[in-house]
């Protein structure tokens, strides 16, 4: 391998994407996805009084279901750090939040709130969600929308993947796989020019990627604790949820890792 992830990140990977920058968020309508509502995409002016911002909107989604009018809210932001031993010439942390509402009646009322972040990286920080993941569906079709989201985090001074979350509501029920996405992962070969690195896996189960590692054996990959690139550490989450919707969540993965890799290697094609 040409690059080695950063002892930085390898703290991090536990807690803490390709920083494609959000698209800027417009009062557009989208169609149904898995048999969920209609969406409208809202503009920061079009918010409804007594919904709280905090910090840069990302994307704030509108519809109606069997339970009402609802609302997700996606919001990012950065700010300075601390001077700390790891970063004695200051840091800068990364904050994202997610939040959904039900409207209506006097005000609106928040069903849940998630907040996550990087705090006090002196290296290169990111905190920020991934709109291909974004996706509100109604997958056992009760008329009830269920809500997925993703984003990537990182701190890190080198090329590695980010930490990545997809994270999954049904109700006030929530599910999330936690892994890495393919940033990084792939190189040209200095012999052969040829793109080599550890494959982007479609089962992501224990067995899988301990099969996975035993074929990297003469890497780095196959040291490094934790999942490998493309992959999310458990499902164990879903243990409890409705077959379906952890059929669809783990699609929707792999899916998202799919694009990760291309992503990746299109720089390479295009000479970038």
């Amino acid at each position: 391998m040409h690059r080695l992830l950063s002892a930085g990140l390898l703290i991090l990977l536990a807690a803490c994407g390709k920083t494609d920058p959000p698209p800027a968020a417009s009062s557009t309508a989208s169609a149904p996805a898995a048999g969920g509502p209609a969406l409208r995409h809202l503009q920061q002016a079009e918010l409804p009084a007594g919904v709280e911002l905090r910090g840069k909107l990302v994307d704030a989604l509108r519809w109606q279901d069997a339970d009402g009018d609802k609302l997700l809210l996606l919001s990012a932001w950065e700010e300075e750090g601390k001077i700390t031993d790891a970063a004695p010439d200051g840091s800068r942390s990364a904050y994202l939040a997610a939040a959904h509402y039900q409207l209506g009646g006097t005000k609106p009322r928040r069903l849940w709130l998630l907040n996550d972040g990087v705090q006090d990286c002196g290296f290169d920080v990111t905190a920020t969600f991934d709109p291909a993941a974004t996706r509100v569906v109604d997958v056992d079709g009760d008329g009830r929308a269920e809500t997925l989201l993703g984003y990537r985090m990182t701190c890190t001074s080198d090329v590695s993947p980010y930490t990545y979350k997809l994270i999954v509501h049904a109700g006030q029920q929530k599910y999330a796989l936690r892994g890495l996405d393919r940033y990084g992962v792939l190189y040209p070969s200095d012999e052969t020019g040829k793109i080599e690195g550890p494959a982007l896996l479609k089962d992501c189960s224990a067995a899988a990627q301990t099969a996975a590692r035993q074929q990297l054996q003469d890497s780095m990959w196959s040291e490094i604790g934790g999942p490998l690139p493309g992959c999310y550490a458990s499902a164990a989450d879903f243990a409890q949820a409705p077959a379906a919707l952890k059929q669809y969540a783990l699609a929707h993965w792999h899916t998202l890792m799919q694009h990760s890799d291309a992503q990746w290697r299109a720089g390479f094609e295009t000479g970038k």
